[in-house]
C-alpha cells in the first residue's frame, strides 16, 4: 500500500540506536502506576509485550516498574497482542495466521466451556474481545483479502486507549532522559482500512506530517525489527521526538507488522 506510515523517507530522519542508560534516564517513579519506585520492591518490565516480538530479538526496551504493576500488566499484555493479532490480520499474513491460531484454538475450547475446572482461557479471551464488537454492513476486499469493517466494543476501546498511553509514555521515557511527560492525546489507525475506506485517513495524514517535520537536533529516536531481517518487514517499529525546548513534550508512533500503527502527543 502506497498509503503505510512511516515511509522510508521519513525513517531516514530517525536515528536507530541504542537506548541511553536507565541510570541517565534520572527516573523515580514507575511508568505503570505513577508513583515513586524508592523503596519499593522492583522488576523490568518490557515496555512492548514480548509476546508480539519474534524469538531472538535483541535490544528490546524494558524500564524498572513495581513489581505488582509488572505482573498486573502481563494480563494485558495478552490481551494487546491479540487486539493488535485481529486489528492486522488484513493487512499481514504473519498477524492473519496468529489471530487464526488463537481464534482456533478458543473454538476448541469452547466445547468445554461450562465444564468445571476446564482450562478455556483462549475462549474466555476471544469472548471478550469479539462479543463487545460491531460489525458494519460495509466489507471491503482489497487484493484477494477482505478487510473487516470491526469495531471494538465501548469497554475494549477504553482499556486500549489506556494501554496505548501507557506504553507510548513507556517509550518516550525510555528514550528521552529526564522527561515528564503528561498523558497523552492517543489514537489509532488501520492501513488498509484507511486506503479503502478513508477511517483513520485524518490520524494517518496527522501522524506522518509530524514525523516529517520533526527536527533532527539528537531529539528523536526509533528502533526496528524485522520478520526478515532488516530488508523485511516491521514486526515492531517504533520512532518518536522531543521538543528541543522541552523534553517532556513530543509524540511517539508505534507500528506493528507493518499494518496498524498507534500514535501518542505529550
Amino acid at each position: 500500500m502506497q498509503n503505510k506510515m512511516p515511509r522510508s523517507g521519513d525513517l531516514a530522519l530517525y536515528a536507530e540506536k541504542l537506548h541511553p542508560r536507565i541510570s541517565e534516564l534520572n527516573l523515580t517513579r514507575c511508568y505503570l502506576c505513577g508513583l515513586s519506585l524508592e523503596n519499593s520492591s522492583t522488576s523490568p518490565d518490557h515496555i512492548i509485550p514480548q509476546n508480539i516480538f519474534e524469538k531472538g530479538s535483541g535490544n528490546r526496551p524494558f524500564l524498572p516498574t513495581h513489581a505488582t504493576c509488572n505482573n498486573a500488566k502481563s494480563r494485558d499484555d495478552e490481551w494487546f497482542k491479540r487486539v493488535v493479532d485481529l486489528m492486522a490480520a488484513s493487512g499481514s499474513p504473519v498477524a492473519d495466521a496468529s489471530a487464526q491460531q488463537f481464534l482456533d484454538k478458543a473454538l476448541l475450547e469452547s466445547h468445554d466451556a461450562y465444564v468445571i475446572g476446564a482450562k478455556v482461557r483462549n475462549f474466555r479471551l476471544a469472548r471478550r474481545l469479539l462479543r463487545p464488537a460491531r460489525s458494519d454492513s460495509l466489507q471491503v476486499t482489497y487484493d484477494g483479502m477482505v478487510v473487516p469493517q470491526i469495531s471494538l466494543g465501548e469497554e475494549n476501546a477504553a482499556r486500549l486507549h489506556a494501554y496505548i498511553a501507557s506504553l507510548c509514555t513507556g517509550l518516550f521515557l525510555r528514550n528521552v532522559p529526564d522527561a515528564e511527560p503528561s498523558f497523552p492525546t492517543v489514537n489509532w489507525v488501520q492501513y488498509a482500512q484507511a486506503e479503502l475506506t478513508g477511517r483513520g485517513r485524518l490520524v494517518h495524514e496527522q501522524a506522518s506530517e509530524l514525523t516529517r517535520s520533526a527536527s533532527t537536533d539528537g531529539t528523536m529516536f526509533c528502533q526496528r525489527w524485522s520478520t526478515e531481517g532488516r530488508g523485511g518487514p516491521s514486526t515492531v517499529l517504533y520512532l518518536g521526538s522531543a521538543l528541543a525546548e522541552d523534553s517532556s513534550r513530543g509524540f511517539v508512533y508505534v507500528q506493528f507488522y507493518s499494518a496498524v500503527g498507534f500514535f501518542a502527543i505529550f
